[in-house]
């Protein structure tokens, strides 16, 4: 494969925020579409292949007959996106079994897609091992072996073309991503999910512009697509902008308003993350609380957005808050709340009434998932324990 990978950082927004599918690609619960994640990779790996065929057969055939959206097929496809070592082998099986099945060559090639960028990684290029940029190259390599197949295995490949150009964001070929949006356009007049990787290729951060995204958007107005999807794709425009506010100038505040536009238009609730990041680093604790607010009203059990809105917490002086979230954090296994909490409980800070009993619990928690503060600070709770035994179950009090 042909190397013209960028030096960049991959923005955290970078690789889910146009809604290519991280965050929804781990559905394990049953949906009202049929099988879910879990039921599918169990299937998988008990090679229940002629099944999967079947279910993922009669998908494809429905968006060939007009009666699935692209978006659905899509969304129906993302099942397959573990990435899990094991599964290398049982896709080769299903490959070997039904050679001429669209589905497993489709299913077996988005494995190697996400497989591929996982080995990448996130950070820029000096900082990636060649590695990972080998382990990327071999299984994007699969990918597109089995893709290639793919196509003349079904009457309207749309997925395939879709994943072809996954892998050729990575690549940063602008006049092959371009082909490719136009061979999914013969396919699909109407498909959006295609023009929706096609704008993330013209990202900045990929290799394109904003005056690219622009232009193009403006092309697609045309293109019959809903009120809902030209959204989406106007979004880009504030994400490219955000983008280049965080990564070149600096300009965090902006960038946040341009973050928040895209969430707006896209409803894509990374876009708040980022938004919060932003005001954080220029210290609105504030509106940062606002936004942090409105993403965990929609996720109330991150353990990762708790923690970070009990700092802003902290930091606005609403302690009680912040050790609420915190608390909650800790119980949702969040190594960076249990050593905070734990701390507090073994020296009766944050307002909670001494236990190192439980704040000795918490820190191993912590200790155990790597957290360095708590694996230094665990030996002297431990020996806190020993001077005040305190019985379990306390309750925080009052803060002073």
């Amino acid at each position: 494969m042909k190397r013209r990978l960028r030096d960049y950082r991959i923005h955290a927004l970078a690789m889910m925020v146009l809604a290519t599918g991280a965050a929804c690609a781990t559905n394990a619960s049953p949906s009202r579409s049929g099988l879910s994640q879990q039921q599918t990779l169990t299937m998988l790996r008990a090679g229940q292949f002629a099944a999967l065929n079947r279910y993922y057969a009669a998908v494809q055939a429905g968006y060939d007959r007009g009666r699935v959206s692209d978006e659905k097929l899509r969304s129906a496809f993302r099942r397959f996106y573990d990435a899990s070592p094991d599964l290398a082998a049982k896709y080769e099986s299903w490959v070997k079994e039904t050679p001429g099945s669209y589905v497993a060559h489709l299913a077996r090639a988005i494995y190697y897609v996400r497989v591929g960028e996982k080995s990448r990684g996130n950070l820029i290029i000096a900082d990636t091992s060649e590695t990972q940029l080998s382990g990327m190259e071999t299984a994007f390599a699969s990918a597109s072996k089995e893709l290639k197949t793919s196509l003349s295995l079904d009457k309207r490949p749309l997925l395939s073309v879709f994943y072809r150009l996954d892998i050729g964001k990575f690549e940063g070929d602008a006049v092959g991503n371009r082909h490719l949006l136009r061979e999914s356009l013969a396919i699909d007049p109407k498909n959006f999910i295609v023009r929706q990787m096609y704008v993330e290729t013209l990202m900045t951060a990929w290799g394109g512009s904003t005056d690219q995204i622009k232009r193009f958007v403006a092309r697609s107005r045309h293109a019959g697509l809903s009120p809902g999807q030209m959204n989406d794709l106007k979004s880009a425009v504030f994400l490219d902008e955000a983008w280049i506010d965080d990564r070149k100038g600096g300009n965090f505040k902006r960038a946040a308003t341009e973050y928040l536009a895209a969430a707006k238009l896209s409803g894509n609730d990374a876009c708040l993350l980022c938004a919060s990041n932003d005001l954080i680093e220029v210290a609105d604790y504030p509106a940062a609380a606002q936004v942090l607010t409105q993403y965990l009203g929609r996720h109330p059990d991150s353990p990762t957005v708790l923690p970070q809105r009990a700092f802003v917490y902290f930091n606005l002086g609403r302690v009680a808050d912040a050790v609420h979230d915190c608390e909650r954090a800790a119980e949702l296994g969040s190594a960076y709340c249990q050593y905070e909490i734990g701390k507090a409980y073994v020296f009766a800070g944050l307002g909670l009434r001494k236990d190192p009993d439980k704040g000795v619990e918490l820190l191993r928690h912590a200790a155990a998932q790597g957290n360095t503060p708590a694996q230094k600070l665990l030996p002297i709770a431990l020996s806190e324990q020993l001077a005040h035994p305190h019985p379990t179950g306390a309750t925080r009090s009052p803060a002073s």
